[in-house]
């Protein structure tokens, strides 16, 4: 057992029973996001220099820090410390004497005038989480060194701290920088009374009910042993961390049967339709009413069919509509295929051409990357742009960050802004995120040194445009799906991903005209394919070589990697297939959901709504 059981299994004891067969790891399922603590632990030891760093391998660890730490003066990174069947790795553990210190990174960061967590330990739930973590860690410390005094200090990014040189993050990763440039980028919180509180039976009224009489020790141990020999014996309690427990759901293309599912007992016309995957507002009081399941939820009078909810709000799809066709769909009442409101295709009609139909990909990290730079100042590593021309023509750039060293940014605004006709007609985006990155990228460029004013200039001709259309040059069709678009199949999802397969899944159109591979920028993708019956999902076909890049975070955590002597040439060719792969999906998935609308409208010109019944 470690410190990411006890996190988890904290909210919710049945929780154990999943995590015996997931890997157990925090980072389980996220590619590289380890490395971000193992870069920041790296940091940390520029400033308590002259340790020793433990082996990635938990066995060989776990021999290392105990020999190590029979010094009486003795620094270990990153080691691992056991008791019977616990574990934990240490960012930094120092010993001094009969005193053992231990520095436990965090990844959030921390204004520097609060240096202690006593005062705050009741002021927010996050911040309890990482003090019964340093309280597992002491706990552990204290079984293996019952003679020593503990000292527990958690350590977090200093917002204030402004890098001083060009790529810190690259200079840490490959041992080139010292003391000097890294001694205020962490503030230091001491957290003694804290953990205390935890080890001496704190009661938590964020705790799952099973675990409120209990004491830490306690706690821990029933973990440890339900680990190892479980016996059953916690009770089905739902909570709000139902609300966004990965095991509450059944994943059916997988085999695992949902916690739920095991538990709720009934006869249910989709059990699979719980009450937290509703959209709005009022979940938690339907689950205080008992009401677990969406067909368990009243219908609002007057809403018990698609044409009474269409009449409900007439301009836009409301957030409370979406609600109401959840639950009809959830008592299997009739729903129509697709639902387009009569202003999207006024809008379709109306488009500037050449759409050009962007992504970007950006990297935040708790060291800078920047001159000057903060922590989680964003970096944008990665764009793709698909452009379709009015004949129907699409062509498609992209450009990738691809150095093992260096800052991306003027290279980034180089290659976009070198995009053929891309400052005539639409750009076209997902989210503000896109203009909100140049506009970014303006300011940063703008304050620079000199010979670097003309990065600024390109952006802001990019921003305006060479047709002059002001509020017109961006679109966001987040906001356009949201407000007049609906499908069967997109539940609760108004995310890119979950729209791109809902509309694949809604339209035998684009699933006829993206049923063969398609290629751009020399790269295959195949879009749709069936599994066991159900259409796949498409992030899920384009992977390659065991490289799981399906969304934002893995691909920050990916980049990242390849910016560190950790990752070889072979590897770092890998990483950077499939993220051009996933980018070029995300730009191709804004052109073929438009590619629907423009077949709905052009097949359908009489005035009002289109609404395609099965």
């Amino acid at each position: 057992m470690n410190a990411w059981v006890l996190r988890q299994a904290s909210s919710c004891p049945l929780k154990v029973h999943f995590l015996r067969d997931a890997a157990t790891s925090q980072d389980s399922g996220i590619p590289y996001k380890s490395e971000t603590k193992i870069m920041m632990r790296r940091a940390l030891g520029l400033i308590y220099s002259g340790g020793r760093e433990a082996d990635n391998s938990h066995k060989i660890a776990i021999g290392q820090t105990r020999k190590w730490l029979n010094a009486r003066e003795s620094i270990v990174y990153g080691g691992v410390v056991a008791w019977k069947n616990y574990h934990a790795r240490l960012p930094v553990l120092i010993r001094n004497g009969q005193t053992l210190t231990l520095l436990q990174l965090h990844g959030k960061v921390w204004k520097p005038n609060k240096k202690s967590l006593d005062e705050f330990l009741l002021g927010g739930r996050k911040q309890k989480v990482y003090v019964r973590e340093a309280a597992y860690k002491k706990w552990i410390l204290s079984k293996l060194y019952p003679g020593m005094e503990l000292s527990i200090r958690l350590c977090f990014p200093n917002p204030r701290f402004r890098s001083e040189i060009k790529n810190l993050y690259n200079k840490i990763a490959f041992g080139e920088a010292d003391r000097q440039l890294v001694e205020s980028l962490f503030v230091e919180i001491k957290a003694d009374s804290a953990v205390d509180r935890i080890l001496n039976h704190f009661n938590d009224e964020d705790l799952h009910p099973f675990f409120r009489d209990l004491s830490f020790d306690e706690q821990v141990r029933w973990m440890g042993q339900e680990l190892a020999d479980p016996t059953g014996e916690a009770p089905f309690v739902i909570t709000e961390a139902c609300k966004l427990c990965p095991f509450r759901p059944s994943h059916p293309q997988v085999g695992a049967v949902g916690c739920w599912e095991n538990h709720l007992n009934g006869q249910y016309l989709n059990p699979d339709r719980h009450v937290y995957d509703l959209i709005g507002q009022g979940n938690k009081r339907e689950t205080e009413k008992e009401n677990y399941l969406q067909e368990e939820v009243p219908l609002p009078m007057g809403t018990g069919s698609f044409d009474e909810v269409r009449d409900y709000s007439a301009g836009k799809i409301s957030i409370l509509q979406r609600r109401m066709l959840q639950l009809l769909a959830a008592r299997n009442i009739k729903l129509p295929r697709q639902w387009l409101k009569s202003k999207l295709k006024h809008r379709v009609h109306k488009m500037h051409y050449p759409l050009h139909f962007i992504d970007f990909e950006a990297a935040t990290s708790p060291i800078p990357m920047h001159e000057m730079g903060s922590p989680y100042q964003p970096v944008f590593f990665q764009y793709s742009c698909h452009t379709l021309h009015q004949n129907g023509k699409i062509v498609h750039n992209q450009w990738l960050d691809s150095g093992a060293k260096g800052h991306p940014h003027q290279k980034f605004v180089k290659n976009l802004t070198s995009i053929p006709n891309i400052e005539d007609g639409t750009l076209v985006q997902y989210s503000p995120f896109e203009k909100q990155a140049l506009n970014t990228l303006v300011r940063e460029f703008s304050r620079s040194e000199a010979g670097s004013n003309h990065y600024a200039a390109k952006l802001q001709a990019l921003l305006q445009g060479a047709d002059g259309l002001n509020g017109d040059r961006f679109l966001d069709m987040n906001r356009l799906v949201r407000d007049y678009y609906y499908n069967s199949s997109m539940r609760n999802g108004l995310g890119l991903k979950q729209v791109l397969r809902s509309t694949l899944q809604s339209s035998e159109y684009l699933r006829q005209r993206y049923r063969e591979k398609i290629e751009f920028s020399g790269i295959e993708l195949q879009l749709v394919e069936k599994t066991e019956g159900a259409l796949a999902d498409p992030y899920s076909l384009i992977q390659r070589n065991n490289e799981t890049i399906d969304e934002g975070s893995a691909a920050m955590n990916a980049w990242l990697h390849t910016k560190t002597p950790f990752c070889d040439e072979q590897k770092r060719a890998v990483i950077h297939d499939s993220l051009k792969r996933y980018c070029m999906l995300d730009s191709l998935a804004l052109v073929i959901i438009f590619e629907q609308w423009l077949h709905l409208v052009r097949n359908h010109s009489d005035e009002g709504d289109i609404v395609i019944w099965d």
